[in-house]
């Protein structure tokens, strides 16, 4: 997702490599796992990476079950917490996001 919108989706091979082109500079980049499977027979896997660079590097997104990483040259955590995880998710409703922002908070 960029920006709280929903932007594409990309498969890994046997190798857990993925790769997906999207524009940094349009909003802060989310992606997550929506599972796996493994000898056919999907495994709810989920982790989160979220990215948000003022040069649009935001590359090495590595996602890892039951974890959300963070890349980002913010100044401090209030602006991660304030500003990028809540623009990077938007109003995206979906189980495989790790975090939430309920309203009020």
């Amino acid at each position: 997702a960029v920006n709280g919108e929903f932007a594409g989706s990309t498969y890994t091979g046997a190798n857990g490599y993925h790769y997906l082109a999207l524009d940094p500079l349009d909003g802060p980049v989310l992606g997550w796992l929506n599972g796996t499977q493994h000898a056919g027979a999907d495994i709810a896997e989920r982790g989160n990476a979220v990215a948000m660079t003022a040069d649009g590097h935001a590359t090495s997104l590595d996602i890892d079950a039951g974890w959300l990483r963070i890349n980002t040259d913010a100044p401090n955590l209030t602006n991660v917490h304030d500003g990028l995880l809540p623009a990077a998710r938007g109003n995206l409703s979906n189980d495989k996001i790790l975090y939430s922002y309920p309203e009020g908070e």
